[in-house]
């Protein structure tokens, strides 16, 4: 159902009038290397096309996807949009927009097997077991302040979810936290995850201090410690650490990011996690 919606969304994009699409987003390509290596994509993407001349209304069309052999996990997002607040269909939820794993940047394919400890469940039971959570959001940026709301149903995954996210920004210091509820309909009570973390900026420095509390996932409580550091123009170095009260839920990870244009760069890490499983992950990554 969510192909054919995607399908005919682009359909109708082809019959307006031409207009350069409004993107965002990140996308990365490449291997990771265990025992054999392995061939790996990720997108996290957003095209936003004007419908109107007279009026901020907008349609948005969206991936979050991990390309993996043979499979392809993924939710996609179809939604109409007014004045880039108020969203309408298959929108993002809340949860998402605040706090994602630090892994992205260097091991995207790590950052897929622990979705559950930084993305929404109304995401992870979409992307894992197929649900399509219809619903609305809004978002609002009112000096250093950001936050956003959403409401969710999906009838194919017997749930109902709401999420809230808020960030502060101001100088050096940038504060984020979010919660999000879930209530599955063979149950009488809610799920609940929540997240909060602070980010320190100053000169060629970034250091990042998260706590992940995944309930809804029956996951347990995550303390993320992240840095990274400017070493030249186009290098970057990447530090990312997720300690968990048992190690076997815990993962490390060291990377660089070495820029080949202002939007493009070559990326490389290794990383370990609690059941002493070491990996390679090579890359070229794009941002929009």
């Amino acid at each position: 159902m969510i192909r054919f919606a995607l399908i005919f969304a682009i359909s109708l994009l082809g019959a307006l009038p031409s207009k350069a699409a409004d993107w965002d987003g990140f996308v990365w390509a490449g291997f990771q290397a265990t025992d054999d290596a392995s061939g790996f994509g990720f997108l996290d993407v957003t095209a936003a096309f004007d419908l109107s001349r007279s009026y901020p209304l907008s349609l948005e069309v969206g991936v979050y996807e991990f390309v993996l052999p043979e499979k392809r996990p993924h939710e996609t997002y179809v939604a109409l949009t007014w004045d880039d607040r108020l969203r309408l269909g298959v929108v993002r939820p809340a949860y998402d927009s605040v706090l994602p794993s630090k892994f992205e940047r260097i091991a995207p394919y790590l950052s897929y097997e622990r979705a559950e400890y930084s993305r929404a469940r109304t995401t992870t039971l979409a992307l894992r077991d197929g649900a399509v959570p219809f619903g609305l959001s809004y978002q609002s940026r009112p000096g250093d302040w950001s936050w956003a709301v959403s409401a969710h149903s999906a009838r194919g995954g017997d749930f109902h979810s709401a999420s809230a996210a808020v960030s502060y920004e101001k100088g050096p210091w940038t504060l984020a936290a979010a919660v999000e509820g879930l209530w599955p309909d063979h149950s009488d009570g809610a799920e609940l995850n929540a997240k909060a973390g602070v980010t320190y900026t100053k000169d060629k420095w970034a250091v990042g201090l998260s706590f992940f509390h995944p309930s809804a996932h029956d996951d347990p409580d995550i303390l993320a410690l992240d840095l990274s550091y400017q070493a030249t123009r186009d290098l970057t170095l990447y530090l990312v650490s997720e300690l968990a009260e048992n190690s076997d839920f815990n993962a490390h990870g060291f990377g660089l990011s070495y820029s080949v244009s202002d939007r493009a760069a070559l990326t490389a890490a290794i990383t370990q996690t609690g059941n002493q499983e070491t990996a390679g992950h090579f890359g070229l990554s794009w941002r929009f």
